[in-house]
């Protein structure tokens, strides 16, 4: 099995990304090899991970984004679970803190998960961030790019970011998209959320 771990990034990364990141890799027993996307625009550089994925016949793409902070198991976890496209939990950078994984309302909307009403194990989630996400090489065969995007209204405004663009396209193809909430995670801005 071989496994890309790919960081989409602008410069540089957070030092404990990077310490996540080399402690994780020496704690799999799989192939792997990272990659730095350097570029501006979030999306254009998972676009570009992706190609470089499909055309080097990777089994897995483990997005890792610049300031995420994991323990040595995430790798581990995320396999275990056997899932097409799943991901980590964790919070937005503010106070109140609030997960990033967002559950479908009795109207069939997005919304926010509550930390206090998170599931202890494994879900399906309606969409996830994909800060730190592993998703099988095979789903990008089944989808048409852009596989990330940003999507505005008629004034301007972001409707939804590359990640929810992402998991729409996969779920209108018949994938499902999950979260593991036991692998310890920690966004990084002024504190760790």
């Amino acid at each position: 099995m071989k496994i890309l771990c790919a960081i989409p990034c602008y410069k540089t990364i957070s030092i404990q990304t990077a310490h996540s990141l080399i402690t994780m890799l020496k704690n799999t027993q799989y192939e792997t090899e990272v990659i730095f996307q350097n570029g501006i625009f979030i999306h254009q550089n998972q676009n570009n991970i992706v190609d470089f994925a499909v055309e080097n016949n990777f089994d897995y793409v483990l997005f890792v984004e610049h300031d995420m902070n994991f323990e040595p198991e995430t790798l581990n976890k995320l396999l275990a679970d056997d899932k097409d496209i799943i991901c980590a939990n964790y919070n937005f950078r503010s106070e109140p803190r609030q997960s990033m994984v967002f559950r479908f309302n009795e109207k069939g909307e997005l919304e926010n998960i509550p930390q206090r009403e998170l599931p202890k194990e494994t879900f399906e989630a309606g969409a996830i961030p994909t800060g730190l996400t592993l998703i099988k090489t095979s789903v990008f065969s089944k989808l048409k790019k852009p596989y990330f995007f940003y999507e505005y209204d008629e004034e301007g405004r972001m409707k939804s970011s590359q990640d929810v663009y992402f998991c729409r396209k996969a779920q209108e193809v018949g994938y499902k998209i999950y979260c593991n909430p036991e692998v310890v995670t920690g966004h990084i801005g002024e504190e760790i959320f």
